[in-house]
C-alpha cells in the first residue's frame, strides 16, 4: 500500500497471502457531490422484516445500493454471536444476489464507501461486516472482496489530506472505517495485516500534531480504535 506506507511502492506490487492487488478501482471522490444519506437505522426482533421495512424506503436509481447499506446500518453489534452469524449470512445472501460480476461490485462497495464516510454508524458497520470471515472470503466475479476493501481503504488514506482540509467528519469517519476493518479482519494464523495498523497510527498521529486542541469527535474516535 504505497501512500500509506509513505513509499514508493505500489499497493498493485504488494501481496497479502494469496490475494493478487493488480487491479485499479475508480472510486467517486467528488466532495461537492450531494449524497443522498437517508439510511434508516432499524431495530426489531425478526431482522429480515426489519431489511425489507428499509427496502421499502430506499426509490430512485441507487435504491438496490440503498437496500445493501440499510442493511449493514441495522445491524446491532450487542447482539450474539449465533445471531449476528444469521444476519451477516442474510445479508450476504442479499449482496450475492444484488452483485454478480466485477463492475457491480467495484459499484456497490464504491457507493457504500461514500456512504460511511458521511456516517459514521455505516463506518463502523461497514468495517465490521466487511472484515468478517463470511465476506471477507467472498468472491464475485473471480475478485476477491479483501481486494476491492483494501483499494478502498487506500484510496481514503490518500485522500485524507482533502478530508482533513474540507470536511473533517469525512475524515474521522475514514479512520473509524480503517480501524474497524483492520481490529477485526485477519490473514492466515490470525495474524492482522499490519500495514494497516501503520496507516490508522499515522492519520491519528498527524491529525493530532495539527491540531492546537483535541475536539470531542476527534477524542471519540481515538478512544474507540
Amino acid at each position: 500500500m504505497a501512500n500509506l506506507m509513505g513509499s514508493n511502492e505500489s499497493i498493485g506490487s504488494i501481496q497479502f497471502g494469496d490475494l493478487d492487488l493488480d487491479f485499479d478501482l475508480e472510486l467517486d471522490l467528488d466532495l461537492n457531490k450531494e449524497v443522498d444519506n437517508k439510511s434508516v437505522n432499524v431495530e426489531v426482533d425478526t431482522f429480515g422484516d426489519a431489511l425489507n421495512d428499509s427496502a421499502n424506503k430506499t426509490t430512485g436509481v441507487d435504491s438496490t445500493k440503498d437496500y445493501i447499506v440499510n442493511m449493514i446500518r441495522g445491524l446491532n453489534p450487542e447482539d450474539d454471536e449465533v445471531n449476528m452469524n444469521e444476519k451477516i449470512k442474510y445479508i450476504k445472501k442479499q449482496f450475492c444476489s444484488l452483485v454478480q460480476n466485477k463492475e457491480q461490485l467495484f459499484e456497490m462497495m464504491a457507493y457504500i464507501n461514500t456512504k460511511a464516510l458521511i456516517d459514521k454508524i455505516v463506518a463502523l458497520k461497514f468495517g465490521f461486516l466487511f472484515s468478517s470471515e463470511l465476506f471477507d472470503s467472498l468472491i464475485v466475479d473471480g475478485t476477491n472482496i479483501r481486494n476491492v476493501m483494501l483499494q478502498i481503504l487506500e484510496k481514503n488514506y490518500i485522500n485524507s489530506d482533502i478530508y482533513r482540509i474540507y470536511d473533517r467528519n469525512r475524515l474521522y469517519n475514514s479512520i473509524t472505517l480503517l480501524g474497524q476493518y483492520y481490529h477485526h479482519v485477519r490473514l492466515v494464523y490470525n495474524t492482522p495485516i499490519a500495514i494497516l495498523g501503520i496507516s490508522l497510527l499515522r492519520l491519528m498521529t498527524r491529525e493530532v500534531n495539527g491540531l492546537d486542541y483535541i475536539n470531542f469527535e476527534l477524542a471519540k474516535v481515538i478512544r474507540a480504535q
